[in-house]
């Protein structure tokens, strides 16, 4: 699939599976946020994946959180072609 020139967003994009999507994102030319709680970790992230990746430290579980994440988005890539809703939260208790 062409991704190059897409813009795309990855929530809990420090780690993980998200980590590996922006790196496949990246590789394929994709301008890409990726977001996480934690500025060491996105810090981290960004610079082992190269290319064209902006991390932002932000708790998409708050509302503050994620204006914050889509004035970034907006400020970095304009607009948005692909959300990657990949950050999760966990609630103790029985399923």
């Amino acid at each position: 699939m062409a991704m190059s020139g897409k813009r795309v967003l990855i929530t809990g994009g420090s780690s993980g599976i998200g980590l590996e999507l922006a790196r496949a994102f990246a590789d394929r030319g994709a301008r890409a946020v990726i977001t996480g709680r934690r500025q060491k970790a996105i810090d981290d992230a960004v610079d082992a994946i190269g290319g064209d990746v902006r991390g932002l430290a932000a708790d998409v579980v708050t509302a503050e959180g994620r204006t914050e994440t889509i004035a970034f988005v907006q400020e970095r890539l304009g607009g948005l072609d692909i959300l990657v809703n990949n950050a999760g939260g966990v609630r103790a208790g029985r399923l």
